[in-house]
């Protein structure tokens, strides 16, 4: 039976960063210079939540880690987040363009304001349709579309991506202020 809370992909996640701090590890106590110094574990670079198991493939194929949900309307619920949070640096979301990916994308960033979204280009993807002639939504269709130019041009998507938290908080060191920029 499948259960209803299941995060796909968060195992293999979880065993990549065990394995990527124990190489870590490793070399860190190989270094002289680190002698009688405790290991502090690091998280990795990404991770992407997927809206489903077509676009992990995808994101697979490109070298990253996909996240997926049971379903597209998942609530995804703090415990989880924190547990996501706890192997990777930055979060990034891949919502379907139809009009239930644009609304759960725009919830998931408004709920959980450090992970950063990316949209796909709507204008570009209204030009191509699949052999049903339905029009491109996601992110696998992204990559059809865009198959010469695959890993460039996701990094392009990956530098365009966004949190919904628009500004830097900073401590000023001299007065212990916090600015927001």
């Amino acid at each position: 039976a499948k259960p209803k809370r299941y995060v796909n992909g968060l195992y293999e996640l979880r065993m990549a960063w065990r394995k990527y701090n124990a190489e870590e590890e490793a070399a860190f106590h190989n270094d002289p210079r680190n002698e009688d110094k405790p290991y502090k574990e690091k998280k990795l670079p990404e991770a992407f939540i997927c809206s489903g198991e077509r676009d992990a493939l995808c994101v697979r194929s490109l070298g990253y880690w996909p996240l997926w949900f049971n379903s597209e309307t998942y609530n995804v619920d703090e415990k989880e987040m924190r547990e996501i949070m706890k192997y990777v640096e930055t979060l990034y979301n891949i919502p379907d363009i139809d009009s239930t990916g644009i609304r759960r994308g725009t919830l998931l960033a408004l709920q959980y304001i450090d992970v950063h979204t990316i949209w796909l280009p709507q204008k570009y993807m209204s030009g191509f349709t699949d052999m049903r002639g339905h029009g491109f939504k996601d992110f696998r269709d992204w990559m059809e579309a865009k198959d010469h130019q695959g890993p460039k041009a996701f990094r392009q998507l990956l530098n365009m991506a966004t949190p919904a938290k628009f500004w830097i908080e900073s401590t000023n060191k001299r007065t212990g202020k916090t600015d927001y920029h």
